[in-house]
């Protein structure tokens, strides 16, 4: 381990495995998503020149937590570390961060679990580029050859690909719906409870659980009240309305059981 310093950090070990520069994983808009190790992360000139505003820090400190927004993951590199809660939230700082500037994903050495972070983003935002955990995987290694996520690492992204797969489906199922009617199912959801966004006006991007992916294939099947004879479709849409927000509140009440 590396020393203490005067203020009480302690001192970062020379990364001694893996590129010392920065490997540019893709382009987003006029913006990029860089991963690295810790070498080039304690170069803040180089970080600027990049045009980076945030920096994921897996398992290192923040060096330059004035300069940059940071997310810390604190997260070992050993087979029985618990990766899992880290995936979806790692992944939406990143988005968030393309949004307004270029983004690094470091670790140690920007071998194994920086580079897992960034295959979750990509199966999260970026399925154009990364339909599968194999897709993301080849995605990294063509930027970083040596990117090399461990076995169990993987088998965690397959798990949470599967999750995300189950909110794409419900997206696609929900673009369908009348854009009056997904409004109202959008208003009517607490989002504390259900962690979806609005990519359009009638698509949903993403449900962040297997729970809240289920219920929106659900609700993309309801079974509406056919449209009577003579009644004006607004009439007509606002019971549709009415009766997906009752079953909307039902599922989502306080004691509901999932």
């Amino acid at each position: 381990m590396g020393g203490k310093g005067k203020h009480g950090r302690r001192q970062p070990q020379p990364q001694r495995c893996g590129p010392k520069g920065a490997s540019k994983i893709l382009d987003a808009g006029p913006h990029a998503l860089y991963l690295s190790g810790e070498h080039f992360a304690q170069r803040r000139d180089a970080m600027e020149a990049l045009g980076i505003t945030r920096v994921v820090a897996c398992g290192c400190d923040a060096h330059h937590a004035s300069a940059f927004a940071y997310l810390e993951v604190r997260l070992r590199d050993a087979a029985n570390a618990k990766v899992a809660p880290h995936l979806a939230r790692a992944a939406d700082f990143v988005a968030a961060g393309l949004r307004e500037g270029s983004v690094l994903v470091h670790c140690k050495a920007g071998v194994c679990r920086s580079a897992t972070l960034v295959m979750a983003y990509l199966l999260r935002h970026r399925r154009d580029v990364a339909p599968s955990v194999a897709d993301a995987l080849a995605v990294v290694r063509a930027a970083r050859r040596c990117a090399t996520p461990r076995e169990t690492f993987l088998r965690e992204l397959e798990r949470f690909d599967a999750e995300n797969r189950g909110g794409a489906r419900a997206a696609a199922a929900l673009d369908e719906l009348p854009a009056e009617v997904l409004g109202a199912v959008l208003g009517a959801l607490p989002g504390a409870d259900l962690p979806v966004a609005a990519a359009a006006s009638r698509r949903i991007s993403a449900a962040a659980d297997a729970v809240a992916a289920r219920r929106l294939e659900e609700l993309a099947s309801f079974d509406f009240r056919p449209r009577w004879p003579g009644e004006s479709r607004a009439v007509h849409l606002r019971r549709c309305v009415e009766d997906v927000d009752r079953q909307v509140r039902t599922w989502w009440a306080p004691d509901a059981k999932t």
